[in-house]
Parts: structure tokens; sequence; C-alpha cells
């Protein structure tokens, strides 16, 4: 989203103002150790909404009233403001104001307690102004709800700390915490404008018509299953019915169900003389017992074989194991007669039958363990079917037992014509739950609804943005690592960016990955943090309106890793002096300097560059110690233009004089 600080201030306790301005493109602030710049990322990010207060306690906290950051939004200005250590926070909109203005008439007073809010509800507030208006993305219906997605996580692709510009364990701001990764990482989608609020309602509506759908096709299973029961039961009623009338209606289970059902309302009972049908029936009962029972007792014959087949195997392997075998046998010993010395062949003849006979034995003992194997498997089939088949014969008893209490309730003087008619309304209440059950379920509503849903999530392309977009980046990655110093041995590498886990590494020639952390040298390790971030900057630019993240980028100290700014206390920058005090010859210094130029001449260079493709200059903030540089040539700009006067060498952000 196209946006840029237009001051970073603070209100001190008697009502002065110490005010930096800055401008789109490229801003410097340079001076030495302990002035305060490395202040200025941590009051951007205080008075946006961050919970700790980490402005560092010195002169500016003793000083500081209000902490205050200004940001444009085209034709609008965001006035935001803390005090220290608040869990409120101050959100003002003002139409496009004149600064010098606004700063000479800047007061206490401005900071009405109307425009201060509790740090959730601001972040909320603050948030819609970036176009951040998704407040449910949660993809299925749960019940813990996932975090919304927060102008905090802005921060993570806007500010590089000092402690992380050139950090090869950690990349990105807040990070550090596994939670805040992972939600920045599942919300990236919605910042860069791939997703809405309705591709998330879209994706519960649909998850909970998945689950409408799977209990819709269980209760299908269940109503088929028990469709199949009624219809073994119909078919049982139907005998009953014709066998207590004595009768004999043409009524199938098989006919169409409605047709039964009318069929059955329509019949006129007429008996026949009692108890032949009857008799009748329950003799077919018995004799499908008798003729069941019989089958149960070969079965069970079957099993007891079977049974001792195995007994009998296993008696055999028993007995095998305890024969004590030979290992060897001395034959020469033996093959000549005691009495008359003459020698034989025969104990040879009778070694060859004993070793093929004890072949034999191994064979018929390797053979009996299969034979136990087979055997264990019939007898499992074998109770399995007996099983069955006494489950069968219950059943038949059952139905004995119900002819004769119809039997029974004819002999305690209920009439035939009683016991027929209960017996037609059961039939017909039987058949009336069989047309209910038979009822097919409805699944076009759902299936048509989920199809819908589908069709409308395939028209949002996630994967497919997603893959374009890390293509993009990555081809970024390739135009800006050429810019920036890397060891000679990653130069022929393919820096690369995973845009499902925001890993960033070294992609070798045969497919390795090497990561920063397995890298050596804080110039490698600084220019891949710079080469990352202006990568995702301009392709934040490239989406226009469509990313709801800013295009700014505070920087703190690239220059450290050349010359660590602790060692920086002159009233200029000596960078000769800063290499005298780490011990090193006078030699690299050129070398360092030059690798600090060039940042900031690629730096300058980015800015021209983005606003040439996408139309969007971004805002980049950076606060370094290195001054005086010379940047190349072409550009037409030189270092004290992209500082601007923010040089405090002789002061620092709190101007104490």
């Amino acid at each position: 989203m196209k946006s840029f600080v237009k001051s970073i201030l603070i209100l001190d306790k008697k009502e002065k103002i110490h005010a930096v301005k800055f401008t789109e493109g490229l801003n410097v602030i340079t001076g030495k150790s302990s002035t305060g710049k490395s202040a200025l990322i941590e009051i951007f990010d205080y008075c946006f909404g961050a919970s700790d207060f980490t402005i560092p306690h010195g002169i500016i906290t003793s000083f500081a009233k209000y902490y205050v950051v200004i940001i444009n939004l085209g034709e609008t200005d965001l006035i935001l403001a803390r005090t220290e250590d608040s869990t409120k926070a101050f959100l003002k909109e003002e139409k496009l104001i004149d600064l010098d203005v606004f700063l000479e008439n800047l007061g206490s007073e401005y900071f009405s307690e109307n425009y201060f809010f509790a740090l959730p509800q601001f972040k909320k507030h603050l948030g819609l102004y970036f176009g951040l208006n998704i407040t449910d993305v949660d993809e299925r219906n749960l019940t813990n709800k996932s975090p919304t997605p927060s102008v905090r996580s802005f921060t993570s692709f806007m500010l590089q700390h000092q402690n992380l510009i050139a950090n090869k364990h950690s990349i990105f701001y807040r990070f550090d915490e596994a939670e805040k990764r992972a939600q920045v990482i599942e919300h990236f989608k919605i910042f860069v404008g791939f997703v809405d609020q309705k591709y998330f309602l879209f994706k519960q509506e649909l998850d909970k018509l998945n689950l409408e759908h799977m209990l819709l096709k269980r209760r299908d299973v269940v109503r088929t299953g028990e469709l199949n029961e009624k219809r073994e039961l119909l078919k049982k009623s139907i005998e009953d019915f014709n066998s207590i009338s004595e009768n004999n209606y043409e009524l199938s289970s098989n006919a169409p169900l409605k047709i039964l059902l009318e069929k059955i309302k329509n019949i006129q009972i007429q008996l026949g003389v009692w108890g032949t049908k009857h008799a009748e029936t329950r003799q077919n009962y018995l004799n499908a017992k008798s003729k069941k029972l019989f089958d149960l007792g070969n079965l069970e014959q079957q099993l007891r074989r079977i049974c001792s087949s195995i007994e009998s195997q296993e008696k055999l392997v028993q007995k095998s194991n305890q024969l004590p075998l030979p290992s060897e046998a001395n034959l020469m010993e033996n093959s000549a007669c005691p009495f008359c010395g003459t020698h034989t062949n025969k104990i040879n003849e009778y070694s060859e039958k004993l070793g093929k006979a004890i072949d034999w034995l191994n064979n018929e003992i390797t053979e009996t363990h299969y034979t136990i194997s087979s055997l264990e498997k019939d007898r499992k089939t074998t109770e399995e079917k007996i099983v069955a088949l006494k489950k069968e014969v219950q059943d038949v008893d059952a139905e004995i037992e119900k002819l004769d209490n119809i039997l029974e309730e004819f002999r305690m003087h209920r009439s035939q014509y009683e016991l027929t008619l209960k017996q037609k309304v059961s039939l017909e209440s039987l058949v009336e739950d069989l047309v209910k059950i038979s009822t097919p379920i409805d699944f076009s509503s759902v299936i048509s609804r989920v199809e819908y849903l589908q069709s409308e999530l395939k028209k949002y392309q996630l994967e497919q943005k997603l893959k374009t977009a890390e293509i993009a980046i990555n081809r970024e990655l390739k135009i800006l690592s050429s810019q920036f110093e890397f060891e000679k041995s990653y130069r022929d590498y393919q820096l690369m960016f995973d845009i499902a886990t925001f890993d960033l590494f070294f992609k070798t020639k045969d497919g390795n990955k090497i990561y920063l952390r397995a890298m050596g040298s804080g110039a490698n390790w600084l220019s891949s943090h710079l080469v990352l971030f202006l990568s995702l900057t301009r392709y934040f630019c490239s989406l226009g309106k469509k990313c709801l993240i800013p295009s700014i980028l505070f920087i703190d100290q690239p220059s450290q890793v050349y010359f660590p700014s602790i060692l920086d206390y002159d009233n200029a920058f000596n960078p000769k002096e800063i290499k005298t005090k780490l011990g090193k010859n006078g030699a690299s210094v050129d070398e360092d300097l030059q690798a600090v130029s060039n940042i900031y001449s690629s730096l300058a260079t980015f800015v021209n560059e983005t606003k040439r493709q996408t139309g969007i200059s971004p805002q980049i903030i950076v606060t370094d110690h290195a001054d005086n540089l010379t940047l190349d040539p072409s550009l037409k700009i030189s270092f004290e233009n992209l500082v601007a006067g923010r040089r405090w060498r002789d002061r620092g952000f709190i101007d104490i004089s």
C-alpha cells in the first residue's frame, strides 16, 4: 500500500517538539553512537501498537511525554501517539496536514482522551485504514477461533532492527515466537490481497456442508440396513398373516411398497378352517429346524475331527523335537565282522537308509507346520459356521414360539378374527414404516451448494497466485543479489525464498539448500537480509492497492558489519580509527568503505527502479553511523541529499541545547 512516514517526533515534558522529518524514497539518519538513531525504529514500532515498551532508557525516555508518528496514506494523514508503558494508543485522522504548521502548533492539548483507545481496539481501527477488515480467518468450523490478522504482522515486513539486519539465525522481526511466525505466514495471503472475508466464509460453509454430506451418507447406510431388515420381517409377517387367517392372500414382500400397502388396506378378512394353515406353517418351521440341527451336528463332528488332527500334528512336532539324533558316526570301526574279520558294506547301506529316513522325517515335520496352519484356518471357519447356524436355529425357535403364542391366545378365547385383524394392523404399520424408510435421502441440494462453493473458491486461484508470487520474489532476489556483496563461493548459487515456510536459502547447482545459519561472514548475512526485504518491498509495490502492507522499510545500522557502531563516538565518522580499534590494518578500510557505499547506491537505485516499474516510490528509512559516503555517479545524487540535515554528531534526537 502506498504510504510513507512523514515524521517521528517526541513532545517533551516542557511542550517542546523534537521531530525528524521524512519524505518518500530513501531517507538516511546518520550520527555517532548513543544519539537516539535506533530509538526511531522503536518509537515507530511502539506507536504502531507494540505491547512492550522497548524504547531505550536514557535521555529520550527521561524527556519524552508523547511519542508520535505521522503516516501519510495519500490524501489522509494518521497521527499515532503513545505515552510510556501505556495500554492505550492515540489515533486521529487528519486531512493532509502541512507538517511545519502542524508541528508549530502541536501541544499536549491535541492529544484528547477521546482519541485514545485500548490497544486491541486501537489495532483494529488502525487496520481499517490499511484495508484490513477481515474478522474471521477460520477455514473450518472450529470451537476455538483462530487469531484475526493484525497490523502488528505488518511490522515483520517493515522493520529490520540493529540486532536483526545481519543475523544468521533470524530473518523476520517477531519470528522468534513460533505462534507469531505461523500467524504472519498464514495471513500473508490476506495482506497481499489474494483472499477476502468471503473466501473464509465460503471455506467455513464448505466445511459445514462436507460434514453434513458425510452424515447424510452415514444415515443412508443405516437406512439401507434397516430397510433390508424390515424387508425380511415383512416376509415373515405376511406368512403369519396367512397362517392366522388360514387363508392364502396374494401378498408379496417384493412388491412395490405403496401398492402393497393399498392392497393390505383393501383386504376383506376371510377366515379358513382354524388350525390347518397354522399347523402347516409350524411343521415347516419344525422341518427347517430339524434340517439345521442335522447340519449343526455334522459341523460339530467336523470341528472335533479338525481339533483332533491339530492335536496329533502338534504331538508329532513335540516328539520329533525330543528325538536324540547323532551329529556324526565313525563307520570304519564297525565295517568288519568281529569273528572272521571280513569287511562288509551293510553298515554304509543302513547309514544311507537312516539318512534318507531322517530327511523324510524333517520334511514331514516341515509340512506338519503348514498342515497345522491350514487346520487352524479350517477350525476358525467351521466355528463361525456353527455360530451362524445356532443363530438360525434360535430364529426358527422364535417363530415357532410366536405361532404357539397365537394358539395360546386362541385358547384364551380370543377369536380367530381378532387375531387376524391384529396381524393385519401390524402388517399395515410395518409397510407404512417401510414406505417412509424407502424414501431416498436427498443429496442434491447439498451437492449443488458444494459445487457452487467449490467453483467460487476456484476463482480465487490461491495456489496459483502464491506460486506466481514466489516466482516474482525469487526473480527479484536473482536480480538484486548481483548488486550486493556476497562471498565468491555463493555468487554462482541462486538465493531463493520459500513462500510456504518463509525460509531463505541458497540453492546450489546440484539442488542442495544452504540456509543462513550454515553460511559464514556477516557480509553474507547482511546482503541476504537486504536483498530479501528489498525484493518483498518491490513485490508489494507491484501489487498496488491490492497489497495492505505499507510501502515502508526501516533498516537499522547496516554498516555495523564493516564498522561496528559501538566504536564510533567521535564528532566525525572516522572509518580508519574504527578499524584501528578493531586491530585491523588500513588496507581493508577502503574495501569496506566501498562495500558500505555500494549498499547505499544500491538502495537509491532500488527506489528509483521500483518507482519506474510500479509507479510507487517505496520509503526506506536507514539509521546508521556511516557518513560522507561516495555514491555511484550515475545516480546524480549525493549522500548529503539522502541525509538532508539528519546528521547527529554534535547533538542527538533530543537536542538538549
